[in-house]
């Protein structure tokens, strides 16, 4: 059995694994475009997302185990900062002219596909937890009487 908070830190490497796990299922058709997409996702946004977690992980870690689980929920909008941040870095190294629109649409549209993707993640991390705590895989604490 595992803990919660255990097991929303093992989540957070959720969008790392499933897009490694998915160039397995790149020979299939339906799922080669899904691997396609969860690839995609893995280049474009894997350097964020590994700052974000050097970033917060320690600030993350040292929360008890229901502030966890609730900043947990608003990571992708981290993410999306993370995101915007680290495009207008790359692209303030490889333009010597900043183009503020550009850049305003680069931290949207950037910042819109992170939520997205972002929220796929954590919904999926919920339906697993919701799975694995049905199965009694998930270690709750015994409820307390008010009295004790």
């Amino acid at each position: 059995m595992i803990r919660t908070k255990t097991y929303y830190l093992a989540a957070l490497l959720l969008p790392i694994v499933l897009s490694l796990l998915s160039l397995a299922c790149a020979q299939f058709g339906v799922l080669r475009e899904l691997s396609r997409f969860l690839l995609g996702s893995l280049i474009i946004g894997g350097i964020p997302y590994l700052v974000m977690l050097l970033v917060f992980g320690f600030a993350f870690f040292r929360l008890d185990e229901n502030k966890f689980v609730f900043y947990c929920h608003f990571a992708p909008f981290v993410m999306a900062l993370a995101f915007g941040i680290c495009a207008a870095v790359i692209m303030i190294i490889n333009d010597a002219r900043i183009d503020i629109a550009g850049l305003f649409n680069l931290f949207m549209i950037g910042g819109l596909y992170s939520l997205l993707v972002g929220y796929f993640y954590v919904l999926l991390a919920a339906i697993i937890y919701k799975l694995l705590k049905s199965l009694k895989l998930i270690y709750t604490e015994p409820h307390r009487a008010f009295y004790e």
